[in-house]
């Protein structure tokens, strides 16, 4: 971390935060945990800058050196794809939804297939961090939360249709 401390520059620009940001590649949201609070911390960026080459405040340049180290301890990070075990009792998938609303919205999918002894397999189809707005209520972005899961859910299931009685998602897990 103290080697981050000399690496990032001392007038850290929102041009450099978002740049940072923006090269993450995550498209199936493995990363969204870890990146939740980078997204929260992004709108202060914008507030307290003007342009894109205002450096941020001292206070807010060590948040994000906290960040780029938690960023390089993600790297080399491997995840499995969600395949149906070969054991699944049938090609029935099971898929759970969860939200939760704080700051931001945080959606989830994991798909199962039943197992014979009675257990369920569970690997993460997709996730997703949004931006709650700022004024909302805990109870009002919670509802916003079920609405963007609701829909997030719809997508995967249509995706999944053609493909759960087909051999595709059979693996080795």
């Amino acid at each position: 971390a103290e080697d981050m401390e000399k690496f990032v520059p001392k007038k850290l620009t929102k041009k450099q935060i978002f740049s940072k940001f923006m090269s993450i590649f995550d498209i199936f949201g493995k990363y969204v945990p870890a990146l939740s609070t980078l997204k929260a911390n992004l709108r202060k960026v914008v507030k307290e800058t003007d342009s894109w080459d205002m450096p941020v405040t001292p206070d807010l340049r060590e948040k994000w050196i906290q960040h780029f180290w938690r960023l390089e301890s993600l790297k080399g990070m491997q995840f499995h794809r969600p395949v149906m075990p070969k054991n699944a009792v049938d090609t029935k998938l099971r898929v759970i939804t969860c939200v939760d609303f704080a700051q931001l919205i945080i959606t989830g999918g994991w798909g199962g297939f039943l197992l014979p002894d009675g257990t369920y397999s569970c690997k993460l189809i997709i996730g997703r961090g949004l931006l709650g707005k700022e004024d909302s209520t805990i109870p009002k972005g919670e509802l916003e939360a079920l609405c963007a899961g609701s829909n997030l859910m719809w997508v995967v299931r249509r995706a999944l249709e053609k493909f759960v009685d087909e051999e595709i998602l059979v693996g080795d897990s």
